[in-house]
């Protein structure tokens, strides 16, 4: 480009609010446009609720806004079907969409020194003090077996495998579940499974937990835990989203299950963990939960 050229080009986005490259930009403000395209773009067509369930932390209104934002701009388009009955509405990417470098964020962003974005729920621990903290709550020996649910980069996994007997770490995004099988390869007392938790094959004897669990499926995951593996679940420390946390402190507890995992465990709400504990930060509070099975008798004599 000349220098009369690049003059001319200067002069005629001095106004900064007609630059091309600045109106595409701001069309990406905020974080929730990028995971939306990564979404749509290994989908075909998604329903909103498909959309929502992937993004836990995202409310409906917000969700909705950005939709219509993504819509207006022609980067992706709403399915409607006149059908009766009536069908829901999907969504996809529009060609100017699929011409977005964001497509293939999610690829990028797993790549080293690239930022982590998980649409499970899942935020990873960077805390250092918290993963100390995780660790001594829940008591760990020469020999327990431990499982770390989402084990993610293995911020949490690298500390536990210098003090358990085995450590099983369980991560259901597979480029993770390749970043940890190296990671750990000379690991002994390390084994990586590549699947979703709730799919996992629970062990048939004793075990603890110590996790930064992927927040969409806490209930999934207690239910498994405190109620399903009762026999052989002996506790750990778990690092959730705050809210669900809280609730299994209300003092009116309406849910079977919550009752039932206080029956047979002492529930503890260590402390609440900052947003700046996770990498990305989340946009919900944290905390950490200590669990301890107890010891109970039962004398069945008539």
């Amino acid at each position: 480009m000349s220098k009369i050229e690049l003059k001319e080009n200067l002069k005629k986005y001095s106004n900064l609010d007609e630059c091309p490259i600045r109106n595409i930009i701001s069309r990406f403000s905020g974080k929730w446009p990028v995971i939306i395209l990564c979404i749509l773009s290994e989908n075909e067509c998604t329903r909103f609720n498909q959309i929502q369930k992937a993004i836990p932390d995202i409310s409906p209104k917000v969700l909705s806004d950005t939709l219509k934002n993504l819509e207006t701009d022609g980067i992706i388009k709403r399915i409607v079907y006149g059908e009766v009955p009536p069908r829901v509405d999907e969504y996809s990417l529009t060609k100017l969409g699929r011409l977005m470098p964001y497509i293939n964020c999610k690829k990028l962003l797993m790549t080293k020194k690239k930022l982590p974005v998980r649409f499970t729920g899942q935020h990873f621990t960077i805390d250092k003090v918290l993963i100390k903290d995780a660790i001594r709550q829940a008591n760990i020996s020469n020999q327990d077996t431990v499982l770390d649910i989402g084990a993610g980069k293995g911020f949490l996994t690298v500390h536990l495998l210098k003090i358990a007997n085995n450590v099983v770490a369980i991560e259901n995004d597979t480029a993770l579940v390749e970043h940890l099988r190296k990671l750990f390869s000379d690991a002994r007392n390390v084994q990586v499974v590549g699947c979703d938790f709730r799919n996992f094959a629970v062990p048939k004897f004793p075990f603890k937990v110590v996790s930064n669990i992927p927040y969409g499926i806490t209930s999934d995951i207690f239910k498994i835990l405190m109620f399903e593996s009762l026999g052989n679940f002996l506790g750990g420390s778990i690092v959730l989203q705050l809210e669900p946390t809280q609730k299994l402190f209300s003092r009116k507890l309406y849910n079977p299950y919550t009752v039932f995992y206080h029956t047979f465990f002492d529930l503890k709400l260590v402390y609440e963990v900052g947003p700046e504990s996770f990498l990305p930060p989340p946009t919900v509070k944290s905390a950490l939960l200590n669990i301890k099975r107890k010891h109970l008798f039962f004398d069945f004599k008539f």
